[in-house]
């Protein structure tokens, strides 16, 4: 196995030394080359965070991460995919795309429990900041996303007591457990064994390979195509217009219309629309049903139309809002 090799192993273990040495260009260049001996092995981009951290380059060490995440994930190495993305949330705690991908990921890798602290920490985090309308979305985007899981119930009845005590503190709403140490986890001992992937497969692959190997259950497909979607969005992939459409699609199909609403929003705000984009916005705007979050959601669809050029569907959207 790569992680094996001799090779990886020294570069991991001199990178680790000059680090704590404070040679911080050649840790770098100790784990590049780990990385490039073993690109499924999380050792080597969580020593380049580390690295990039220490020399106040904050941006470059997350998109380390995320590169690390799909790297491992493409690998089936999806239990260290996850700990980078534990990592970078714990570096970027308020970025609400890293924060989504991270809860899909443990959703799909059937930790439940831990995708519902991962919105609790989210959802306190608004609650901090006085923005009651995102924590409240987000806990709709919660329940789509996971449904009826143990901890939900809670999670809701925090917000609550929130909204009618403006007061309370935002700790109310935190699932049971702690969330995590804002630190990155130490570079691991070359030596440690590989965790065993879990059964459910995460969406970071090409978008043609991912529709045939998506998990067969639709609701774990949808969570799976909106995960590759956000992944290209964000990157400016050129095919991710296609896969955000079959995701929005397969999203309204299982019921979540405010997941879909959002990642055709995230498209739209990367430029990256057509007439396809256009009249699914349309449908996602008659999905959304009644509620201020429904008309907020639909007032931003419109807006999104009329800076693209289509005041027709926006005109239509806002008539659904009214309703």
């Amino acid at each position: 196995m790569p992680r094996d090799d001799i090779h990886y192993k020294v570069a991991i273990t001199e990178g680790a030394k000059q680090l704590e040495a404070g040679e911080l260009r050649k840790a770098e260049s100790h784990f590049r080359f780990a990385v490039k001996r073993c690109a499924e092995c999380a050792g080597g981009y969580r020593g380049l965070a580390k690295v990039f951290i220490e020399l106040d380059d904050r941006a470059r060490a997350l998109e380390i991460l995320r590169e690390g995440a799909q790297s491992l994930a493409r690998s089936n190495n999806r239990g260290e995919a996850i700990e980078l993305l534990r990592d970078a949330v714990r570096l970027a705690p308020d970025d609400r795309t890293l924060h989504r991908r991270y809860a899909a990921a443990l959703a799909n890798a059937g930790n439940d429990a831990g995708a519902v602290i991962e919105y609790g920490r989210f959802i306190a985090l608004a609650l901090e900041k006085n923005d009651v309308g995102r924590a409240h979305l987000e806990l709709e985007y919660a329940r789509e996303t996971l449904g009826n899981a143990p901890g939900m119930i809670e999670l809701a009845d925090g917000l609550a007591a929130f909204r009618t005590a403006p007061h309370a503190a935002p700790s109310r709403v935190e699932a049971p457990a702690p969330a995590p140490a804002p630190e990155l986890a130490a570079v691991p001992d070359v030596a440690a064994p590989a965790e065993a992937p879990p059964k459910v497969v995460v969406a970071h692959q090409p978008f043609e390979d991912l529709m045939k190997s998506a998990p067969p259950d639709p609701f774990r497909r949808a969570l799976a195509l909106e995960a590759r979607a956000q992944d290209l969005i964000t990157r400016l992939d050129p095919n991710g217009p296609v896969a955000a459409l079959e995701a929005a699609r397969a999203l309204l199909g299982e019921g979540m219309q405010h997941a879909a609403a959002d990642l055709l929003l995230q498209m739209v705000a990367a430029g990256m629309t057509d007439r396809d984009a256009q009249r699914l916005l349309v449908d996602v705007a008659r999905s959304l049903g009644r509620g201020e979050i429904a008309k907020d959601k639909c007032a931003l669809l419109a807006q999104a139309l009329r800076l693209d050029g289509r005041a027709d569907a926006a005109t239509e959207v806002e008539r659904l809002a009214a309703v």
